[in-house]
């Protein structure tokens, strides 16, 4: 360190506080240190990171009966295992809590909350960020899903005879402008939100899991008809964003037992963006890892593809080994490839 910038970490420090100044190479690696898995081994190696980094914002994006809720769930489940608090702000009023008890939630300690308004979504939030004691090592995890299906406060008190004073009164000059103002009431108030958000979050290390769900964009003849609401401010705070996918199903000869889904890293601050990976999500217990691990193990050369369905392993200080397909899970406790496929 020169002499110049230590007089002027030291001149920082004394004006706004000890620690508030200090070099590059003092921070942690992206200067986040915890991270909650997200409950799939090739997501988690999609990211570069063990999981979504805690104390941040982490989106899920997509259309309906993608895996969203699915992958939220498994999320969930590893804050628990962790010893963490979860908050599950239910905004559709609906959930399956028997699925959610066989991927491994323990449902008795969830703490569900059913607001009205975005505004209260975000008051939920910042309360439980304000409540989470000083030092506590343990993680909080909220997640909000969906936050497209909750009304503001203006679309939810400004309808029906309100909205129509409103109107007549000269407060909203047509019904396509009280659209459009609700449209933009959800942007302006995630960016008023977020602002006061973001300092409880990163001081009492509190993890913002938010699920977004597509719409189709009536009338756009070219390029993508899907948008999000308040996609542009959720994109801006988001340190990771998952795009969720299905791409196709999971059968068990001519039964459908799950889809396959493709989970797409489109913005990633802890890591190499644009990441891309496939998950098998069961329709009885949530994620596969075996299928999805067997071809990352492919894709890093530690099985080999041979002909009639058999396949190759090996490891440096074990074996060489055939196998098939249906042998996968023996093989992959066997060789302790844990480490490997991270």
């Amino acid at each position: 360190m020169s002499d110049a910038v230590k007089s002027l970490v030291d001149s920082l420090n004394k004006k706004f506080g000890l620690g508030s100044a200090f070099t590059m190479s003092s921070m942690p690696e992206t200067g986040i240190t915890n991270w909650i898995p997200a409950g799939s081994a090739v997501i988690n190696s999609a990211i570069g990171r063990p999981g979504i980094p805690q104390g941040k914002v982490t989106t899920v994006i997509g259309p309906p009966s993608a895996g969203k809720t699915t992958l939220v769930t498994h999320i969930m489940t590893e804050c628990q295992k962790m010893g963490g608090v979860v908050v599950y702000i239910n905004a559709e009023r609906s959930y399956d809590p028997e699925r959610a008890k066989r991927i491994g939630l323990d449902i008795d300690n969830v703490i569900v909350v059913q607001p009205e308004t975005v505004e209260d979504a975000f008051e939920i939030t910042f309360n439980t960020a304000m409540s989470i004691p000083k030092g506590c090592k343990i993680p909080y995890l909220v997640a909000w899903d969906t936050f497209s299906a909750s009304p503001t406060s203006a679309e939810l008190f400004g309808s029906g005879d309100a909205g129509k004073k409103n109107i007549k009164a000269g407060t909203i000059d047509t019904e396509v402008n009280a659209h459009q103002g609700e449209v933009a009431g959800h942007s302006r108030i995630v960016s008023g939100q977020m602002r006061r958000l973001q300092g409880p979050m990163d001081d009492k290390n509190l993890t913002f899991l938010v699920v977004l769900q597509s719409k189709e964009d009536i009338g756009v003849q070219w390029g993508s008809g899907l948008t999000y609401l308040a996609k542009k401010p959720w994109f801006f705070y988001s340190n990771v964003q998952m795009e969720v996918k299905r791409i196709g199903n999971v059968t068990e000869g001519d039964r459908v037992v799950g889809i396959r889904s493709e989970v797409h890293i489109s913005k990633n601050k802890v890591g190499k963006p644009f990441g891309k990976v496939q998950v098998d999500c069961l329709f009885h217990n949530g994620f596969d890892n075996f299928g999805p691990l067997l071809e990352l193990a492919a894709q890093k050369g530690i099985i080999k593809v041979k002909g009639g369905g058999w396949m190759e392993i090996s490891r440096e200080g074990k074996p060489t080994k055939n196998f098939l397909k249906k042998d996968w899970q023996d093989i992959y406790k066997e060789y302790n490839l844990g480490e490997l496929l991270k």
